[in-house]
């Protein structure tokens, strides 16, 4: 009887030993498979996050002058920050409760702020990059062509090796070009000349374009000389190579504000605004960069790219019928045409096989109307090569539509335009249709 009771007693042992070995198993290989798994997302979010590193770190080596110099050491400290983030991806632990602890401390790893800092952080350096090669050393007929667009300019006249007044024209650190123009600010009457080149900077401003920033520079100091005397000459600010000068004649408000438009007009936008496009209640002041109209543009759909074959950049023009009061529009539609917009980008990513970021999602005005604007990015999940873009929408109560306007370019784009920057210029500077209220 003993002995029979025994037995049953080592075999019941022997199951539950069994049993507990089959579960701690189970539990094992499961926790093996999570953390697996956890392990290969993580590794492919330390390769996004390292590519964006590298591509930052590479385009520093580039050693390119920026227009904004500051915005070198600010991607510099986007990349330090974004090393620091960076998680190192454990060996796996023995036992399953600690395997299951490492693979919840992997799941964790989110690099989302690194990423949209480090990139915004490249795409503001890349913009600066390309705003400085436009005030490098330009032609004349550029320079030109920049004061057409600029408010207030009236004549401009571009100085030869015979009619200079200075005779630095071409000379070892003399000007490449020298542009004056007169404005419609000054009584043309009161300055001394019976030219522009005679009357120079008195009668508008010029423009000074040299070989050299150093150049510039020793010039704009020369000039800086006569600031406060009987001699002064006027506002000088050197922009790249070029010194942007304006009349003493003017008040320094007038000053300030012509030179920014002048500055504005160099690096992109101003020089761009002859294309005028009415659409659905708005009248907006267009690049002309977008010079080609697509053959399936309709009445509430325009699509615009620029005709140059190395230049990858699109605006779209869409509208929409909504009848609805502005209150409701701004307390009801709004936000839910942005939930839309949202969903709309996230799911042509996706079809795209892509991957969207967001930089930027706010309110904002559009001809003095509310709307809403959102800045993202998208990169291909099988490259990670950027494309850069931005959507917004407004609401025009007078012709009852919902109007989305939208700007991307690809990073293979090969021009100096700084594309968003000149598409929130273009939606600030919009404004109702003559003869709508």
């Amino acid at each position: 009887m003993k002995k029979t009771t025994s037995l049953i007693c080592i075999y019941l042992f022997a199951t539950i030993c069994l049993g507990l070995t089959g579960c701690q198993s189970s539990a094992h290989k499961q926790a093996v498979e999570e953390f697996e798994a956890a392990t290969s997302t993580a590794a492919e979010k330390n390769t996004e996050l390292d590519t964006a590193v590298s591509e930052s770190e590479a385009l520093i080596a580039k050693g390119e002058s920026a227009l904004d110099a500051t915005l070198i050491p600010a991607l510099e400290t986007a990349i330090s920050e974004a090393k620091a983030a960076k998680k190192n991806i454990p060996d796996m632990p023995k036992k399953a409760d600690e395997i299951t602890a490492a693979t919840l401390e992997l799941n964790s790893i989110d690099y989302t702020n690194a990423l949209t800092n480090l990139t915004g952080k490249k795409r503001d350096l890349e913009t600066s990059i390309k705003k400085y090669a436009l005030v490098n050393a330009p032609s004349e007929e550029y320079i030109i062509n920049c004061l057409k667009n600029v408010s207030n300019v009236v004549d401009i006249s571009a100085v030869t090796e015979e009619n200079d007044p200075n005779g630095n024209l071409n000379k070892a650190g003399g000007y490449t070009a020298q542009v004056y123009f007169s404005s419609a600010l000054i009584d043309q009457n009161s300055i001394y000349g019976s030219s522009i080149i005679e009357k120079g900077t008195d009668c508008g401003g010029s423009i000074e374009v040299y070989a050299t920033v150093e150049d510039a520079e020793k010039r704009n100091a020369y000039l800086g000389g006569f600031d406060g005397s009987l001699f002064a000459s006027g506002s000088h600010t050197v922009l790249g190579t070029v010194i942007v000068r304006t009349s003493d004649e003017l008040t320094a408000s007038q000053q300030k504000e012509m030179e920014a438009n002048i500055i504005s007009a160099l690096i992109g936008f101003d020089e761009a605004t002859n294309q005028k496009l009415s659409f659905c209640g708005i009248d907006f002041s267009m690049p002309a960069y977008f010079d080609v109209l697509s053959e399936d543009s309709t009445e509430t759909y325009k699509l615009y790219y620029p005709e140059t074959k190395d230049y990858y950049a699109t605006l779209i023009f869409q509208c929409a019928g909504l009848s609805a009061t502005q209150d409701d529009f701004d307390s009801v539609y709004l936000s839910s045409t942005v939930d839309s917009m949202i969903a709309s980008l996230e799911s042509g990513a996706e079809n795209r096989n892509q991957i969207i970021e967001y930089s930027k999602s706010e309110k904002t005005t559009i001809a003095r109307m509310s709307g809403w604007i959102i800045t993202f990015s998208l990169k291909d999940k099988d490259n990670g090569v950027p494309s850069y873009g931005s959507v917004a929408l407004v609401y025009n109560i007078n012709t009852e539509q919902i109007i989305t306007i939208l700007c991307g370019y690809e990073s293979k784009d090969q021009s100096n335009y700084d594309y968003l920057g000149d598409y929130e210029k273009m939606l600030k500077s919009a404004v109702l249709t003559a003869g709508v209220s």
